[in-house]
């Protein structure tokens, strides 16, 4: 008897933002995942993973440290070094609260489906959890703190515990708290934190203590050949046929280097076609009658929301802003001079300032320079750290060098329909 075919959203299997399960790509000639295994297998280390914005950090530790099998926090929700602590407990499914009435708990073990991706030793390592009986009598009962509580767990149950977004932790005092703990993790168990490059070392910084204890692996951008694996397992998986691999090397071509966008470009050009779930039968794929639209609706439909405020620059306080004379006759001001020069100069995306300043040279007769672009680079990172909202700052400038981080804003700056500050007036 014939099975009956089961379709997959292709949502499903071109996936921005989230866990790719039908196109997740290792990227064996990077040795990522050799390095976090070999990290795994010794003790006494933080791990630190770094690299670009939606430059697939993250998926790529769920997929060596599953939710299931660690525990995850975000960087974003901590205000307080308790929040640390309570954030593990929770998580462990552990109780402060202690009775001294013995009572029978069932242990609980990890789900075998979880296991995929994580290293033999570790998952003999983590069968088993310790079971804390929630439902001991009363009498005798006492509070302990989360911290002990954690540390009692881990010490019988080494579970990894994952610190995403480690660079959210604004608060330097907090961070500096925060350093502290994962030095006290890292004697029961092993703990990652995931960080943008320009705060990526700050727990070495922050607590010298700590030097020789951090594990560092970076993820560089990725190349044009492994975002069009992307497309060749996705296209496979949705039985789509992409004569030569053409249409998948086009998307990879313009996704700047990072995933998250090729996932994107992937998904809107399969429904372009008419296609939302996976075919029964070989269908070919079209390319979209112009290329130019297709990503510029796509850019359009995903403008950053950082971006207004960006081209607006911070408020003038009743002073006119210096106008900038282009080569072609239009006019400008320093912040729609720097959205210009980030879009000539994409798909590079971090550079020294003065690699900006040269690029400018091309377009501008009146060149911003030094103090004024510099200052204008200043506020323009201030105003996407305060706008950030609960994703990274799409742009920072710091240590004179610039760092389109989302590349998502490269993208819509090269493709979007955007106009220059000063002549929408």
């Amino acid at each position: 008897m014939r099975t009956k075919y089961e379709p997959i959203d292709v949502a499903d299997v071109f996936v921005a933002g989230n866990y790719p399960a039908h196109t997740y790509n290792p990227r064996s000639g990077t040795l990522l995942e050799s390095e976090i295994t070999s990290y795994l297998r010794q003790r006494g280390k933080c791990l630190v993973i770094s690299g670009p914005s939606k430059s697939g950090k993250t998926v790529l530790v769920e997929h060596m440290l599953p939710r299931k099998f660690a525990v995850w926090i975000s960087g974003n929700r901590l205000k307080t070094i308790e929040d640390v602590w309570s954030a593990i407990v929770d998580q462990l499914d552990a109780y402060t609260e202690v009775s001294t009435t013995e009572s029978e708990g069932s242990e609980v073990g990890v789900e075998a489906s979880v296991m995929i991706g994580i290293p033999d030793f570790m998952q003999a390592k983590l069968g088993v959890r310790p079971a804390f009986d929630k439902s001991a009598t009363i009498s005798g009962r006492h509070l302990r703190s989360a911290a002990s509580t954690v540390l009692e767990y881990l010490a019988h149950t080494p579970v990894p515990i994952v610190l995403d977004d480690f660079h959210y932790i604004e608060d330097e005092d907090l961070r500096k708290e925060v350093t502290l703990v994962v030095k006290e993790l890292i004697l029961k168990t092993h703990v990652v934190l995931i960080a943008v490059p320009h705060v990526a070392f700050d727990p070495v910084r922050d607590s010298p203590d700590m030097n020789g204890r951090v594990w560092g692996v970076k993820v560089e951008p990725w190349e044009v050949g492994e975002l069009a694996e992307i497309a060749t397992d996705g296209f496979r998986v949705l039985n789509l046929l992409d004569d030569g691999g053409k249409l998948g090397g086009k998307l990879a071509e313009a996704s700047l280097g990072a995933p998250f966008i090729m996932q994107q470009l992937c998904q809107d050009l399969v429904w372009a076609n008419g296609t939302y779930k996976s075919r029964e039968s070989t269908q070919p794929l079209s390319a979209p009658g112009s290329w130019p639209t297709f990503f510029r609706t796509v850019a359009d439909r995903h403008i950053p929301g950082i971006f207004e405020k960006l081209r607006q620059g911070p408020p003038t306080r009743g002073q006119e802003r210096v106008s900038r004379l282009l080569k072609d006759g239009r006019k400008t001001d320093s912040y729609g001079a720097i959205l210009l020069g980030i879009k000539a100069l994409s798909p590079k995306l971090e550079y020294h300032y003065s690699v900006l300043a040269n690029e400018l040279e091309n377009y501008f007769i009146d060149v911003p320079k030094n103090q004024p672009l510099t200052s204008a680079l200043g506020h323009m990172a201030e105003i996407a750290r305060k706008g950030r909202g609960t994703s990274d700052a799409a742009f920072a400038y710091k240590d004179d060098r610039v760092n389109v981080a989302d590349p998502f804003l490269a993208f819509y700056l090269q493709h979007g329909s955007w106009i220059l500050p000063g002549l929408d007036a």
